[in-house]
């Protein structure tokens, strides 16, 4: 018999749903890496790549252009390189079965091999914007700690006096903090030449929605 609420036992699987959110953003922007960089417009994703490093530098001191490269550098090494994800992909394009005729003539074709270069650019893009998040979060992890504590306690005075966090206030709240994850993972994932302004501020605006959402939390029952 229904209990009245449409939510079911799925709805409280939050990493499953960040899981296939987060794949579906990967999905559709190697579509478009495949569709555009290597299809449409048939330029190799490398001069992106090179456009986002220059703008980096222009950006950023030598000291953090050099941790970001660093940082992206090892974990693009540690996901791609050691796991051999990236060796098994040339291995198997460029030792295609013998027996299989039809398939190694379909393999010699020069647009699966440019394919094959612009998604680990792509992958080596991303993980060169993780180096700079990591880089990032250095500087905004003491605020975001800051602003949890003091949320925290602010909560939990709220249970010793009268009156509490106006209810359209907190709806807002978590609308605001619901759409500023995504969009900001949205738009640090995009598979394009992104400034380093605009991922900044992006960063910022979704710090900015914790911010309003730690202080928005109705007090503890």
């Amino acid at each position: 018999m229904a209990d009245g609420t449409s939510s079911s036992s799925y709805d409280q699987l939050t990493l499953v749903k960040w899981f296939f959110f987060l794949a579906l953003v990967m999905m559709c922007n190697i579509g478009i890496v495949t569709a555009l960089y290597t299809l449409s417009w048939e330029t190799p994703f490398h001069r992106v790549l090179s456009k986002e490093k220059a703008a980096f530098g222009i950006t950023l001191n030598e000291t953090l252009h050099q941790s970001m490269r660093y940082n992206g550098d090892r974990i693009y090494d540690t996901l791609f390189v050691r796991s051999g994800a990236e060796g098994l992909a040339y291995k198997a394009l460029s030792e295609p079965d013998e027996k299989d005729i039809a398939g190694a003539a379909v393999k010699d074709m020069k647009i699966f091999s440019r394919t094959l270069d612009n998604i680990f650019d792509y992958l080596l893009l991303l993980s060169h914007r993780a180096g700079y998040f990591a880089v990032s979060l250095a500087y905004v992890f003491c605020l975001i700690l800051a602003v949890g504590i003091h949320g925290a306690i602010i909560r939990h005075r709220k249970r010793y006096g009268f009156g509490d966090t106006p209810l359209l206030m907190n709806v807002w709240a978590r609308t605001t903090l619901a759409y500023a994850i995504p969009i900001t993972i949205i738009i640090w994932s995009l598979p394009f030449a992104i400034n380093p302004y605009v991922l900044t501020l992006s960063l910022s605006a979704c710090v900015l929605g914790i911010t309003v959402f730690a202080f928005s939390l109705p007090k503890i029952a």
